[in-house]
């Protein structure tokens, strides 16, 4: 029965996969039709811009040569007589400008006097349009309408081939108006197409040019063969002065009935159905490949270096690994499937697995299962010192999965680690302190001196020498007050030295205060916008040194604080702030939200790197920490501001955009207690 059921099944899916496929193969083929729609319309809207990018160079450069005949014929109409050097010259710049303009003709009364240059054109000269059935039809229709027109390409008296472009001209206004002649311009057929590109284009286009003007000559084909209309071309007008020209474009080889990958398209469907016997194929083994995998499971988790242990969802032993009997100092005897897992407790227990549970046994195992029902995680100290980290994990079906780890010498590496920590941060405020006292002496010693013309020895030296008579004492005068400042300007920078010196060993020592015993406080009761008066006061020469604007608002509440640690905070942040921005403003703006009070010190600096924003608040770490940055600082005044907030029971935070500036903000409880 088993069997038949199985092959019921099995030709179940093959019947589903091979409908499943065959849709696939007639989607295949739809996504096909339309995929070779899609290429055909994105290859006609390529050639369409194609052939406007042609049409706008075909305009910009006939317009170009339609003016320049057109201001030949206007000086001729407004000043007939005109001596015909000097039309000639004119004539001569616009060829030297035009490469491919061959020659400009005069032909008053429809009769050729003149050819610019002379030089290979003397043939032409003397031609009487009249005469020349070719070109007199198109001579006359322009003489009669008074426009322009293009006739070309037409072979040229002088030789070659080109494109002509006629101007009427007349002479007189109103009822005096009269025919003069006509202008000729001749380009060169071929350097103009060039110009327009029309080589290159052609390379994968074929082209039509041709002319639909009901004024021009019939089928008059400037470019291309006419054949192309019938291939159904992209087709472009272009109206100018002088006429409508139809511009028709096809690929080369003509339209394309297939996208080009459109053979990888159809070899998909065989893909599709080969992907379906595949499927058939992969199932029929799963069964086979699930015993497999059980059996290597069990001898996975025999191979751990940790402890295994399993319970099915009624709390009772499934299996465990060896290492887990190892860990515990089993035997296989002493543990079976079966057994429950509060059973295996109470035989640690027993045999005094858990040392903390000595003594309150039953206390321990109530505070046991109270933690259980879900993930836990915690550690056995075991009786022979050992430590073990044991995880157990909740499977969705109620089931539950243990691992068991020797952390021992994880345990002490950890305990290490913390007294060295210790040590270093009791040694660095033994330095601090030891620094600090001679860096007292120094300041101190600088602040004397820099006021040395008031010691006595100096008092005592300054009489003697105004004892002195005539022009003597008064040149030693001038010498030795240059010393006193001297020794003055010396003892200055001794004293900036040494106080950023001391800002340093301070900042080191409130550091070391806080990773050795954590951060005290002298909580009062104080009123926060003085605090923020005092800390700008005391910051406002730093900012207005750097020609910075500093503006400040603060706000009048009282609040449970340390008065001397908050202007800390906000004057490390006024620092930071004034110490990145090189122009605009610092500002400090605090206001009263809802139960607590927010203080937010922005600049209009060189912001902070989105990545750098949250670990400028980590011990020593800088946004540049090159030596060779310019602005100074350990690296632990916002890690130290940050401390001395949360301490309030408050926050310290930063927004910033790179290259506008950044926000640091600053949040205290209005009911902090300290």
């Amino acid at each position: 029965m088993s069997g038949g059921i199985t092959l019921f099944s099995n030709i179940r899916m093959v019947g589903v996969l091979s409908i499943a496929a065959l849709i696939g193969v007639l989607i295949v083929g739809r996504l096909e039709h339309l995929g070779d729609d899609a290429y055909l319309n994105d290859t006609k809207l390529q050639t369409t811009l194609e052939l406007v990018e042609l049409r706008e160079n075909i305009r910009k450069e006939i317009i170009d040569r339609i003016l320049k005949l057109s201001e030949l014929a206007t000086i001729v109409s407004q000043n007939p007589s005109i001596d015909g050097d000097q039309l000639s010259a004119r004539a001569k710049e616009l060829i030297e400008t035009t490469p491919d303009l061959i020659s400009i003709g005069i032909a008053p009364d429809l009769v050729v006097t003149r050819v610019i240059p002379a030089e290979g054109n003397e043939r032409a000269i003397g031609l009487d349009y009249r005469s020349n059935k070719q070109q007199y039809p198109m001579v006359k229709q322009a003489m009669e309408t008074g426009k322009g027109l293009i006739t070309g390409p037409v072979n040229l008296v002088q030789g070659g081939s080109g494109l002509i472009l006629r101007q009427p001209v007349y002479i007189g206004e109103g009822a005096d108006k009269a025919p003069w002649g006509i202008i000729s311009v001749v380009l060169d057929y071929e350097k103009f197409l060039a110009k327009l590109g029309l080589p290159d284009i052609g390379q994968a286009y074929e082209i039509l040019i041709h002319d639909v003007s009901a004024e021009g000559a019939p089928d008059q084909v400037l470019f291309g063969q006419q054949e192309i209309l019938a291939a159904g071309p992209v087709l472009l007008t272009l109206d100018f002065p002088y006429g409508v020209w139809e511009l028709a474009a096809v690929p080369v080889g003509g339209w394309p009935l297939h996208k080009p990958d459109h053979m990888s398209d159809r070899l998909l469907a065989f893909v599709l159905i080969g992907l379906a016997l595949f499927l058939l194929w992969y199932i029929i083994r799963l069964a086979d490949t699930r015993r497999i995998a059980e059996v290597r499971l069990s001898n996975a988790i025999d191979a751990l270096d940790h402890g295994f242990i399993m319970f099915d969802p009624n709390d009772r032993l499934v299996l465990n690994n060896k290492k887990y009997l190892d860990i515990y100092n089993l035997n296989r005897d002493a543990i079976e499937p079966g057994a429950s897992y509060e059973d295996l407790v109470l035989r640690g227990l027993k045999r005094g697995v858990f040392p903390t549970a000595v003594g309150r046994e039953e206390e321990w195992l109530a505070e046991w299962n109270a933690k259980r029902g879900g993930d836990f995680d915690s550690e056995h100290f075991l009786s022979d010192g050992r430590v073990i980290k044991a995880s157990d994990r909740t499977m969705p079906d109620g089931s539950i999965v243990g691992l068991r780890i020797d952390v021992s010498e994880l345990k002490e590496a950890q305990l290490g680690a913390e007294a060295a920590n210790k040590a270093k941060s009791d040694f660095m405020a033994v330095l601090s302190h030891e620094l600090r006292t001679p860096l007292t002496v120094i300041l101190g010693t600088a602040r004397l001196s820099k006021q040395v013309d008031r010691l006595p020895k100096a008092k005592e030296l300054t009489a003697a020498i105004e004892a002195l008579p005539g022009d003597e004492s008064e040149t030693l005068k001038t010498q030795l007050s240059g010393v006193y400042d001297m020794i003055s300007g010396m003892m200055e920078k001794l004293e900036r030295s040494g106080e950023h010196l001391l800002f340093l060993v301070n900042e080191i020592l409130d550091f070391a205060k806080i990773e050795a015993s954590g951060l005290s406080l002298d909580i009062q009761s104080n009123d926060i916008g003085e605090i923020i008066q005092t800390a700008a006061g005391q910051m406002a020469p730093m900012v207005e040194q750097k020609g910075l604007e500093l503006n400040v608002q603060p706000v009048s509440a009282t609040l449970n604080l340390d008065a001397k640690r908050i202007q800390q905070v906000l004057m490390n942040l006024l620092g930071n702030a004034a110490k990145f921005t090189e122009k605009g403003s610092v500002s400090l703006i605090a206001e009263v939200v809802r139960d607590q009070i927010e203080i937010r010190i922005k600049d209009t600096g060189m912001g902070i790197p989105p990545e750098q924003v949250e670990r400028v608040f980590e011990p020593f770490h800088q946004v540049d920490s090159s030596n060779k940055r310019g602005i100074g600082g350990t690296g632990l005044g916002l890690a130290i501001s940050r401390e001395i907030i949360e301490a309030h029971g408050g926050t310290l935070s930063a927004t910033s955009v790179e290259g506008e500036g950044s926000v640091f903000m600053v949040v205290l409880p209005l009911n902090h207690s300290g």
